[in-house]
């Protein structure tokens, strides 16, 4: 990772402390295979590391050592993992280890994946972050949330999960703004009237197979 190559080393100097001569089962591990992103959203905190991005060999080699400890790996702590300009054969890596890989996005460049994700054997869950939206980023709302759903939809027909995540809800957990009326083309469009806009005891609401929101 030019420029990350510090933290690339203390992540590998951890792993090894922690797994050696051990079989350990993790539920998840996370790697951050760019800390770089196309957006700069107002509740995402600044990081003063420069920007990177991991090699793939390295990449590769991570996958290797984390397969015989988790079938779950996130490719997200910070920064917008599409931006990565090699992701197909980060994909590729994943399912070659036998990888399962859940996925953080804003979303703006689904479309340039649209023919990668939903088809990916090692694509197992995209988390969209709604929240993130400005007019200015993401183009009209209502263009960016059709081509999401659309998105969520032929992924579902390839048994991958899509969450609709809704993290920055005003007081008292009210939806305000666009993230108001993202909810509401939801229900429209999944038959959900009022269900997403007052969600009641509950932090995710099933919209259709493999299809849920988070808040």
């Amino acid at each position: 990772m030019k420029g990350g190559d510090e933290q690339i080393h203390f992540q590998q100097m951890f792993c090894a402390k922690l797994y050696k001569g051990k079989n350990m089962a993790l539920k998840r591990i996370y790697i951050e295979i760019t800390n770089r992103c196309n957006l700069s959203c107002s509740f995402c905190p600044a990081t003063t590391r420069p920007p990177a991005v991991m090699d793939v060999d390295k990449f590769a080699s991570i996958a290797k050592m984390v397969a015989k400890h988790t079938k779950h790996i996130y490719l997200h702590i910070k920064g917008e993992p599409l931006t990565h300009p090699q992701f197909a054969q980060i994909m590729d890596i994943c399912h070659e280890n036998g990888l399962l890989v859940n996925l953080t996005t804003n979303g703006t460049l689904l479309s340039k994946h649209q023919d990668l994700l939903p088809h990916s054997p090692a694509l197992r869950q995209t988390n969209l972050s709604i929240h993130g939206y400005t007019p200015q980023s993401h183009g009209p709302l209502e263009l960016w949330m059709n081509q999401l759903i659309a998105y969520s939809e032929e992924a579902s027909r390839h048994g991958k999960f899509t969450v609709f995540r809704f993290w920055t809800l005003g007081e008292g957990g009210k939806a305000e703004g666009n993230d108001l009326l993202a909810m509401r083309m939801l229900e429209q469009h999944f038959g959900k009237q009022g269900e997403i806009e007052h969600p009641i005891g509950t932090r995710s609401i099933p919209l259709a197979k493999g299809i849920f929101t988070s808040f």
